[in-house]
């Protein structure tokens, strides 16, 4: 008996091992990301600085009737393009969007959108470009809102679900130990068997609620394909044993799953200066 104990006590604390592992690997995921947005900003505020500060050099020396230096010259004979700036501002922002990480794609879409004013653009592009990118702030903000919600209705689903399994295991646990308390008069080998069936369950309920954190891990990540699949998973468990195969809680899991997968906006300010 002291082998089965073994046995279910390593699988336990395998399981726990591997979902901890998963969820470390997720959270190094998203450090990396979040350290190559925090890299790519840099370096297209390092430049946008260089090219604003040029076009101060160049339009002083032009309007103080100066001679240009050779590499002043070079500058002027040979301007940078402003909209590789921008083109570079707008694809840091989008990929900070696929990120979740919206509030940092609005600050910096307000950002280059008051930048823009000092860029050397045509003035009717200069003007479409702005009235674009307003819009999609427009947009973003309201993606913005709508998955805020979404987030605070689905983090409430998942509570509830938690709040009752862990209902479950203490009505199991007092079921159970009342159980060995009665058969411990009887049999020490049904006393045994009680407890092994105490441990088989508790395992069941641990291990829906460790997914359960998977879930709600995967979801404030972006990654809904994934955290469904996951949901599909806890459903499928939930029917192998007449314990967790309750009604109540398959239909909060189908609830908790049928999440409306809001459309990631797209920039549309990107098409003009492709």
């Amino acid at each position: 008996m002291n082998m089965k104990w073994l046995l279910v006590s390593t699988i336990l604390l395998m399981w726990v091992a591997k979902l901890t592992y998963d969820q470390q690997q997720y959270g190094e995921q998203i450090t990396s990301l979040q350290s190559q947005i925090t890299k790519a900003n840099q370096a297209t505020d390092n430049l946008n600085d260089q090219f604003v500060a040029l076009q101060r050099k160049d339009a002083s020396s032009i309007n103080d009737n100066k001679p240009l230096t050779e590499t002043e010259s070079k500058h002027v004979a040979s301007p940078f393009n402003p909209l590789v700036l921008v083109k570079q501002q707008l694809d840091l922002i989008q990929f900070s969007l696929q990120q979740q990480q919206n509030s940092y794609a609005l600050e910096h879409l307000q950002i280059l959108i008051q930048n823009l004013v000092h860029y050397d653009i045509a003035p009717a592009l200069k003007q479409n470009l702005l009235d674009t990118l307003s819009l999609d702030q427009q947009r973003i903000t309201q993606y913005y809102q709508q998955q805020e919600l979404q987030n605070k209705h689905t983090a409430l689903q998942l509570q509830q679900i938690n709040q009752y399994l862990n209902s479950l295991m203490t009505k199991v646990a007092m079921r159970d130990e009342q159980t060995i308390h009665d058969k411990t008069w009887f049999s020490l080998q049904h006393t045994d068997q009680a407890k092994t069936a105490l441990m088989s369950r508790s395992i069941m309920i641990k291990e829906l609620q460790l997914r359960l954190l998977l879930a709600q891990q995967l979801f404030y990540h972006g990654q809904y394909q994934a955290y469904q699949v996951n949901m599909d998973d806890m459903m499928a468990l939930t029917k192998q044993s007449p314990l967790v195969n309750q009604t109540d809680l398959q239909q909060m899991l189908m609830q908790a799953r049928s999440i409306n997968v809001l459309n990631l906006p797209k920039l549309q300010a990107t098409a003009l200066i492709k």
